[in-house]
């Protein structure tokens, strides 16, 4: 359980990267994606700054799928994906720490508990994480440029 926060951005971000490859599931992604912020705001988000944040962003990504081109739809899935890649990368102070600071009080970091359940220090999982989400960003990227340059390369803009 540990490794899903520091991981979860990475993972889905590789779901918004296939996605995004082509047209048509970028812009079903974009309303699944509203679909699960929906879900989110009626299950957990209990504060005010959470609701407001989470309807904002919930109210543009159902705007995009409705207004944007089938293109635009694809890089913003691809933006988003980069985002979340970057979320964690941005973060590596975190990762390589054995403490949080919550709300609770100071308590093991994540990669602090998986390395309690496991048997490798704390910064080689933050490392991992740290890798994966890497791998994930750049294969990610090569995934969606291969299949927009190979769309370009059948359907050229300029005949």
């Amino acid at each position: 359980i540990a490794a899903a926060g520091p991981l979860g951005p990475p993972l889905v971000a590789a779901l918004l990267f296939v996605l995004a490859r082509a047209p048509k599931t970028a812009q079903a992604a974009l309303w699944v994606l509203v679909i699960f912020l929906a879900t989110v705001l009626l299950l957990w988000v209990r504060n005010p700054f959470g609701i407001m944040l989470v309807l904002a962003l919930a109210g543009l990504l159902s705007l995009a799928a409705r207004m944007l081109s089938a293109n635009a739809a694809q890089t913003l899935l691809c933006f988003l994906a980069v985002q979340l890649c970057l979320a964690t990368l941005t973060r590596a102070d975190y990762l390589f720490t054995t403490t949080a600071r919550t709300g609770a009080g100071e308590m093991a970091s994540d990669t602090a508990q998986i390395a309690q359940a496991l048997w490798l220090p704390a910064f080689v999982w933050g490392a991992g994480i740290a890798v994966i989400s890497a791998l994930v960003l750049i294969g990610g990227l090569a995934l969606f440029l291969s299949a927009f340059l190979a769309r370009t390369r059948r359907s050229p803009l300029c005949p």
